[in-house]
């Protein structure tokens, strides 16, 4: 049995899964620790994961305020430097404290994987990475440039600290050996050869599948009426700003249509937000999005992959990150319209949501990337990648 330590930091879909990959790993026979946010610490304490805070609450609340930093390259070093790094110490230590030789294996998401690296190289640890979106393979040579050129003083500062010389070859030195999974199925991105990483795409992690809560009564109602409504979801963190929320609830007034909007940003929520648009700090998704008629959000992996799995068409408005090759990528397969920031209009969303919902086509497809979901097992593939690299 092996003790495998998953490292991350992130919004709700770049922990999510691996808790569900965590639980299913320890019902396997596995020791199984966690190191993320403390935000996370119920949900992997119930999941049975032995769990350690890189933050606390407050830490938390700034990296999720500051998230719009990560949507353009340039900004991205001073999310770094303002959120990650001065964490980088603190993580190697809670890595090290947990490593048992010959038997531990530690798993890391791309980008903030630094205190990952540098323990796996002091100590020999075999390493992994769980990539969330295929756009992380395609920005490679991106990444390389931003350590080597960007951040390279900040890096070498942190392995003169841990007794490791600077580094000089950047290129090896980010390369990402071995087999890794990829959390989204082969017909949603197929393997490239000419990825930095060789990995396994072990299907959808679908966060909701294990959540808890019902429906208030007044949602229910809304679902219960006619028309269905639209669901507004920018996932959660704060990437997409209010000007998501106003196009997508004003789109809504045009059609007539009534809404439920899910954030719980406060701050994000348009200021004359009509009757007609339900806002909710939290719904368990899994059990809104089957009932809705389609869904506007920002691209993101666990709001996507919710949407696949209950059939609901999708209207995605991405900028930044991954947002944007995953909404390219939903619309190829026929389940969604793209609309890149310019378009944020309400008449625009407006006319893709009519467009999508009446659809006997788009209905179709989406029905039948539900069935691919369902006929599949997700965890048990990561698993098995896992636990071959021990």
């Amino acid at each position: 049995m092996a003790n495998v330590i998953f490292t991350s930091t992130g919004t709700a879909g770049d922990v999510l899964p691996l808790i569900r990959i965590g639980s299913r790993l320890k019902g396997r026979g596995h020791d199984v620790h966690l190191l993320t946010h403390a935000h996370y610490a119920g949900l992997a304490r119930e999941a049975g994961l032995e769990f350690a805070a890189l933050d606390n609450a407050a830490e938390y609340e700034q990296f999720v305020e500051d998230g719009p930093l990560l949507n353009t390259p340039h900004r991205i070093p001073e999310f770094m430097r303002r959120h990650y790094f001065p964490k980088v110490l603190a993580e190697c230590k809670l890595i090290e404290q947990r490593y048992r030789p010959g038997d531990t294996v530690v798993i890391a998401r791309d980008l903030f994987d630094l205190g990952a690296r540098l323990v796996a190289e002091r100590l020999r640890i075999p390493l992994l990475w769980i990539f969330m979106a295929p756009s992380q393979l395609l920005n490679g040579q991106l990444r390389r440039e931003l350590f080597a050129r960007v951040l390279a003083k900040d890096v070498n500062r942190l392995r003169e600290q841990l007794a490791l010389g600077a580094i000089s070859d950047w290129h090896s030195w980010l390369s990402n050996g071995g087999r890794h999974p990829a959390l989204w199925p082969e017909w949603f991105a197929a393997p490239d050869p000419a990825w930095p990483a060789k990995v396994v795409p072990v299907g959808f992690v679908v966060d909701n599948e294990d959540e808890s809560g019902e429906l208030p009564d007044s949602v229910r109602a809304s679902l219960d009426a006619a028309p269905s409504p639209i669901l507004i979801s920018g996932g959660t963190g704060t990437y997409s700003g209010i000007g998501f929320y106003g196009a997508a609830t004003n789109a809504c007034l045009q059609l007539n249509r009534p809404g439920i909007l899910v954030t719980d940003h406060d701050r994000l929520v348009p200021a004359d937000l009509p009757v007609s648009i339900r806002h909710c700090h939290y719904l368990p998704m899994g059990k809104v999005m089957p009932r809705v008629a389609a869904v506007v959000h920002h691209g993101g992996r666990g709001t996507l992959s919710c949407a696949l799995a209950a059939a609901t068409p999708q209207v995605v408005l991405a900028s930044g990150a991954d947002r944007q090759d995953n909404a390219s990528r939903l619309e190829r397969l026929g389940v969604a319209k793209y609309l890149a920031l310019p378009s944020w209009k309400p008449e625009k969303v407006a006319e893709a949501l009519l467009r999508l919902t009446e659809s006997v086509a788009v209905r179709n497809c989406c029905q039948d990337l539900a069935d691919r979901i369902r006929g599949s097992d997700s965890l048990a593939q990561a698993c098995d990648v896992i636990e071959s690299a021990v």
